[in-house]
């Protein structure tokens, strides 16, 4: 249960961190400016984000499972948790901001 609400934690930060930058941006450079396509990357890994905590918390709701369902839970957050692996991709546009080449 811990570590659900945990992921569940990191994920109301990424929420926050995309609304701000579209309420302080706008939708249209949020998706179109220069950073646009790592803000798309970091929309579609938060979407997958909360799908993987909702079926967590809803595997935890649920009580036990048949073995069947159990299976198929498995497969689905499988497949959710290897996409994370695009998250390793925002530590490149952090190399990428302005501020670090000005500190380098």
């Amino acid at each position: 249960f811990g570590w659900v609400l945990f992921e569940a934690s990191c994920v109301l930060v990424f929420i926050g961190e995309a609304l701000f930058k579209i309420t302080t941006y706008g939708m249209r450079h949020y998706l179109f400016g220069p950073a646009g396509f790592w803000n798309a990357m970091d929309a579609i890994v938060t979407f997958l984000s909360i799908l993987d905590v909702g079926v967590s918390i809803w595997s935890l709701a649920s009580g036990p499972m048949t073995e069947s369902k159990l299976a198929g839970l498995g497969r689905v957050i499988v497949m959710l948790r290897t996409s994370r692996v695009v998250r390793i991709v925002r530590l490149a546009k952090l190399l990428h901001a302005p501020l670090l080449r000005d500190l380098a």
